[in-house]
């Protein structure tokens, strides 16, 4: 279906591009929409199920600093497990791929540079391609398909 935005004719389609009628031309233009970007929480031993209220200590600064972000902007964040439980500094191959949306309820700070957080997780996400791993592990994601 075609819609007219500030006197443009455009078509959004299920995937969420866009084409833009250019006026006469035989083939409207793709514009690409910028992929949405979650900040990631590698979680140590723990994996996290659609549907579950779950509550963490978090005391990576990673972590720490993806969660104060998400809790400024009033973001979902992506919770993931990790591979290996001992490892400190995971890298983006010792993380599994999928793992799930979840929202933020609470984040509550400990003392010693530590935070509890209070998470409801939402539908089940893949790794689609990681876009910052510095201050924090940010990613993009795409539907899981089992």
């Amino acid at each position: 279906m075609w819609y007219n935005i500030q006197h443009k004719k455009v078509k959004v389609m299920d995937d969420n591009k866009v084409f833009y009628d250019n006026n006469n031309a035989e083939q409207p233009q793709v514009v690409a929409q910028p992929a949405k970007t979650y900040k990631m929480i590698a979680f140590r031993g723990k994996v996290v199920f659609p549907g579950q209220a779950v509550h963490f200590d978090l005391v990576r600064d990673k972590s720490y600093a993806a969660i104060m972000q998400a809790v400024e902007a009033g973001e979902s964040v992506f919770l993931v497990a990790q591979k290996r439980a001992t490892m400190v500094n995971p890298a983006p191959q010792d993380i599994y791929r999928v793992g799930v949306i979840a929202t933020i309820k609470q984040a509550q700070r400990l003392p010693g540079d530590a935070m509890r957080v209070v998470f409801i997780a939402g539908r089940r996400m893949q790794i689609d391609s990681y876009v910052s791993l510095n201050p924090y592990f940010e990613v993009t994601l795409k539907e899981y398909e089992s």
